[in-house]
């Protein structure tokens, strides 16, 4: 049988946007697809209001949380959370892959290891870092995360002078600070304050819109359609899918797209939620649960003297 393309790809963030180049490099047909616009607007989305407050760049649908209406710092625009992040690209450290060695009381014997090998993942992170030209600092000097054996594609900037202070406090107390890696081009980077929730105005940090949509675009045969929502995989009596139902936010016309392939990359949400609607949940009965949420602990110090991060970029030490 004929088919529309020989991929389609939902969702256009780090892992769509990634699989999308790739695929289309290669020399396949591929439709990417992502429910959000692409961004348009410079300027205002460096403004505090419409990006932290109001959100106008995340993910729009409303959730409950705690019996609470609210809305995830989720991207929601061409490039997913790729277009909003702070640019910081770590590896895993080889111990990720092997929890039991400190988690043995938590966890059962079966989960104390993967079933894949931080080897086996190295070359790949080795693809990914110099297709988003990884800036980062000589691998002896971060001891605890994986990292390029032949080091990274780029070089990062030397420490401002409140992290040459940190680094040595932090060594002091016995821990061994590293300086964070990065998918910053910074020759053209401003140095914003303001990065991590909003899109970069000069396109110094690398998003997939940047590094691999609109090069796929250009070069390869790569077709996007934005602000188009997936609704649900179309699957026959045996739950072989064999088509996707899509519905444009527009104007809300719906089609059905055939592929040899559909790669799901909508996010620990969406995807899952795709799956639920199409009635794809397994025999598991675990597609959609167990979701585990980014957790962060605050720490303040009070300074004598200003940081410099009201008017510069400092965030440089993990």
């Amino acid at each position: 049988m004929g088919y529309d393309f020989d991929a389609i790809i939902i969702g256009s963030g780090a892992g769509g946007g990634t699989i999308a180049h790739t695929l289309a490099k290669a020399g396949k047909r591929v439709l990417l697809v992502e429910r959000g616009p692409r961004f348009s607007d410079v300027e205002a989305f460096q403004d505090e209001q419409r990006m932290l407050i109001n959100k106008e760049a995340f993910d729009d649908r409303q959730i409950q949380v705690n019996e609470r209406t609210a809305q995830l710092h989720i991207g929601g625009i061409l490039g997913g959370g790729t277009s909003l992040y702070r640019g910081v690209l770590m590896r895993p450290s080889p111990y990720d892959f092997h929890p039991g060695k400190f988690y043995d009381k938590w966890l059962p014997r079966h989960l104390w290891d993967w079933p894949i090998a931080y080897d086996d993942m190295a070359p790949y992170f080795n693809q990914a870092e110099a297709l988003f030209n990884v800036a980062g600092d000589k691998p002896h000097k971060m001891l605890n995360i994986g990292t390029p054996s032949n080091g990274y594609p780029a070089t990062v900037p030397p420490l401002e002078p409140i992290n040459q202070q940190l680094e040595k406090g932090i060594k002091a107390a016995g821990l061994t600070p590293f300086h964070l890696a990065f998918g910053i081009n910074f020759d053209t980077c401003l140095r914003c304050p303001k990065c991590p929730g909003f899109y970069c105005p000069n396109e110094s940090r690398a998003s997939t819109v940047m590094r691999t949509i609109d090069q796929a675009t250009l070069n390869y045969n790569l077709k996007v359609q934005t602000l188009t929502e997936a609704e649900r995989l179309v699957t026959n009596t045996s739950q072989t899918v064999t088509a996707i139902r899509l519905r444009c936010r527009k104007t809300g016309t719906v089609e059905e797209l055939t592929a040899k392939i559909y790669i799901l990359s909508a996010g620990a949400l969406g995807s899952p939620v795709i799956l639920m609607k199409s009635g794809l949940t397994g025999r598991s009965g675990q597609v959609g649960r167990n979701y585990m949420y980014h957790c962060g602990a605050l720490v303040a110090g009070l300074f004598k003297q200003s940081t410099g991060g009201v008017d510069k970029f400092i965030k440089q030490l993990g």
